[in-house]
């Protein structure tokens, strides 16, 4: 079997992201949706939709003083 890993990195958004859902389960495609953490916290169903839907979580905060 063939593997291709599909990555987006979005936020989360509230708007694009369950759009990106919608298209990756109506083909059956799982992938690794980069968040965000202080996007991902205002977002915080949308970012637990895409985990009940069995996509992987990658995280790309990084932390500045």
């Amino acid at each position: 079997m063939k593997k291709v890993w599909l990555t987006f990195d979005d936020g989360p958004n509230g708007l694009k992201t369950p759009t990106v859902l919608d298209v990756l389960k109506h083909n059956g495609i799982i992938a690794t949706l980069f968040m965000i953490g202080n996007v991902a916290a205002p977002n915080f169903s949308t970012a637990k939709n895409v985990a009940l839907a069995g996509h992987f979580i990658g995280n790309h905060t990084t932390r500045t003083r």
